[in-house]
C-alpha cells in the first residue's frame, strides 16, 4: 500500500480515536500516579512532564512503528547528530526527552484497579489487545478455507509464560494459537498462551466462535487433530482436513502401518466411519491424514514445475463439496489397497501451507 492516505485510512480502522483516547488517558493517569507525592531531583526529566494528547500520542506509535523498521542498537542513536548514525525524521517528529518521557508513562490500565487476587497475566494490556482482537473479527469476514495455527511473538527479555520451541523460526517468545483466513493469511482471532493449562479442543471451539455452524472447511495439522475434535466439529457444522498423528484415535489398521503393515512408496489405505475419513500414504514414510469433507478417491490436478513452469497432470484427493458419494463411501470403507504411480498432493490444502509472521516493534 503506496499511498499514504490508504495506509492511513487502512491503520485508522484498527488503531481507531477511541483507542487512542484510552491510551491517552490511562498515560496520563499513570504519570499522575506515580509523580503524586514525589521530591524529584533540581536536573531530573520528570519535572518537565506535562499531560499528553492524541496528536502527540499519534506521532508516538509512528516512531515506535519507525523504529522497528529501521534499527540501531541504542534507542538513543535515532535522535544523534552524527551524520552517519543521524535519522532527522525522527528529530523533526519529537525530541528525545520528550518521547523518553511518553516511553516511561505509557500505560493500558488502571494499576489501582487491579483485583487483589487477580491472576490475568495478560491484566496491564487486556484492554487494547481485546479491543484489537474484536476489531480484527469486526472488519474481515473469513473465506470459506480457514486455518488454526501457532504463531510466535519474538520475545527474549524476563517473562513467566516465554517459551521456547526449536521447531519454529522465533524460539524464543510469546506463542498464540491463531485462526487466519488461508486465502489472505488476514488473522481473524487470537488466543495467546500464558501457562496455564486448556485443553485443545476447547481452544479451537474458543478460535472459531461465531464461524461455527456456517460450513467453514477447517485446515489444521496433527497437534491439532483427532478423530474425536473432527466429529465433534462436523456436528457443528465445520469440516476438517489435516495430517494426523498414530495415537489421536485413527483406525486399527491405519496404526498398524509402518509395523506390522508394509506399503510401498505410493500406495494407500484409507477408512471411513461415516463421518471422518483417515487415509494413510506412503511417501518416504507414512503420511496420515483426516479429513471430513474428503473422499479417498483421486482425480487429475495442474501441478507446475517451479523451475521451467511447464504444466503436468498430478493425481490428489477427491473433494466432493462435503458431500460423499453412497459409492465412494462403500469404497472408502472396503479393505482394498490402492496402488497410485504420481502423487504429489493428497489433500486440496494443508495448514502447513500457512505461516504468519508478527513483527513488534
Amino acid at each position: 500500500m503506496r499511498d499514504p492516505a490508504n495506509a492511513m485510512s487502512f491503520f485508522s480502522l484498527f488503531i481507531t480515536l477511541e483507542l487512542l483516547q484510552s491510551l491517552v488517558y490511562q498515560t496520563n493517569l499513570y504519570a499522575a500516579q506515580q509523580l503524586k507525592d514525589v521530591v524529584l531531583k533540581p536536573f531530573s526529566r520528570l519535572r518537565f512532564w506535562k499531560p499528553t494528547t492524541v496528536p502527540e500520542m499519534k506521532k508516538f506509535l509512528g516512531l515506535l512503528i519507525l523504529m522497528g523498521i529501521v534499527r540501531k542498537p541504542q534507542m538513543e542513536m535515532f535522535w544523534s547528530t552524527d551524520e552517519m548514525l543521524e535519522t532527522p525524521f525522527v528529530r523533526k517528529v519529537m525530541s528525545r526527552d520528550r518521547f523518553f518521557l511518553l516511553w516511561k508513562f505509557f500505560h493500558f490500565s488502571d494499576n489501582e484497579n487491579k483485583p487483589e487476587n487477580c491472576t490475568d497475566k495478560l491484566y496491564k494490556v487486556r484492554p487494547v489487545y481485546d479491543y484489537l482482537i474484536q476489531k480484527f473479527r469486526d472488519l474481515f469476514q473469513p473465506n470459506r478455507q480457514i486455518s488454526i495455527d501457532e504463531g510466535m511473538l519474538a520475545w527474549r527479555g524476563r517473562l513467566s509464560f516465554r517459551v521456547y520451541n526449536p521447531a519454529k523460526p522465533i524460539k524464543y517468545g510469546i506463542k498464540g494459537y491463531i485462526l487466519a483466513d488461508s486465502a489472505t493469511g488476514y488473522c481473524w482471532n487470537i488466543d495467546l498462551y500464558c501457562g496455564n493449562y486448556t485443553p485443545l479442543s476447547v481452544t479451537i471451539y474458543n478460535l472459531l466462535d461465531r464461524l461455527l455452524n456456517h460450513g467453514y472447511c477447517l485446515y489444521m495439522d496433527n497437534f491439532y487433530n483427532s478423530v474425536s475434535l473432527a466429529e465433534s466439529l462436523a456436528a457443528a457444522g465445520t469440516w476438517v482436513c489435516g495430517t494426523l498423528r498414530k495415537n489421536r484415535g485413527g483406525p486399527a489398521i491405519i496404526n498398524k502401518i509402518g509395523k506390522v503393515i508394509k506399503l510401498r512408496k505410493g500406495e494407500v489405505i484409507s477408512r471411513d466411519n461415516g463421518t471422518v475419513m483417515v487415509m494413510t500414504w506412503m511417501d518416504k514414510r507414512p503420511v496420515t491424514m483426516i479429513s471430513t469433507m474428503h473422499d479417498d478417491s483421486f482425480g487429475e490436478a495442474a501441478k507446475r514445475d517451479r523451475r521451467t513452469g511447464t504444466e503436468f497432470a498430478a493425481r490428489q484427493a477427491g473433494y466432493v463439496n462435503n458431500v460423499v458419494s453412497p459409492s465412494a463411501k462403500e469404497s472408502a470403507t472396503s479393505n482394498t489397497t490402492a496402488r497410485r504411480t504420481i502423487v504429489e498432493e493428497c489433500i486440496v490444502c494443508t495448514c502447513s501451507s500457512l505461516y504468519i509472521y508478527v513483527t513488534v516493534a
